[in-house]
């Protein structure tokens, strides 16, 4: 096992579960464990096909990566935005995740991207928590209209609201006043909440 010190994130540790290397906070898998089979279920219904563009909010150690590159062989471009350097290190040097001419890794604050992006993507995924605990801004009502602001034509965003079931409220109607038809899957892979909104 290997520990890390982070700003953002406190501790972080990379090990081993049933076989495979894992990125966990203090209270949390980030990458590689539960997290995983949240991401291979939620990503398996949408067509990928259908899809050029990804914008995702949250690196962990490439997990959503993974199960998009190498599950359902997406092979087109991925602007992903994470916030702390550490963490970005940690998936390049443990994970073997690196910048490509299809993936664009960003260090900044998910907030203030999307504050100030001015391009649109056909899939939006944010994956941002604190350990177990999603950031105050992140469910702001302005980030949230920033975030439909971003979205292509018939385009989708998935949400892993973790057990924050009765604090989107005012996201769903964010997402349903821009014309999404929106959705909420409950104990996805046992664990977590996902929204998935969309034009169709």
């Amino acid at each position: 096992m290997k520990k890390f010190e982070s700003k953002f994130n406190g501790t972080l540790e990379v090990g081993m579960y049933k076989g495979r290397k894992v990125l966990d906070s203090e209270n949390a898998n980030y990458s590689f464990g539960a997290a995983q089979g949240v991401w291979n279920e939620t990503l398996a219904q949408i067509d990928l096909a259908q899809v050029k563009t990804v914008l995702l909010f949250g690196l962990g150690a490439g997990s959503v990566l993974d199960i998009m590159r190498i599950e359902f062989k997406f092979k087109n471009h991925i602007t992903c935005v994470e916030i702390d350097p550490v963490v970005i290190d940690i998936a390049k040097k443990e994970f073997g995740v690196k910048p490509s001419k299809n993936l664009a890794i960003e260090c900044m604050d998910a907030y203030d991207y999307v504050l100030g992006c001015k391009n649109k993507f056909d899939l939006i995924i944010v994956d941002i928590s604190i350990d177990y605990t999603i950031p105050e801004k992140i469910l702001t009502e302005k980030f949230w209209k920033a975030i439909v602001k971003r979205g292509n034509e018939n385009g989708m965003i998935a949400f892993n609201a973790l057990n924050y079931g009765r604090k989107i409220a005012h996201i769903r109607e964010i997402l349903k006043g821009a014309g999404y038809k929106y959705k909420v899957k409950h104990k996805v892979n046992g664990t977590n909440s996902i929204v998935f909104a969309s034009f169709s």
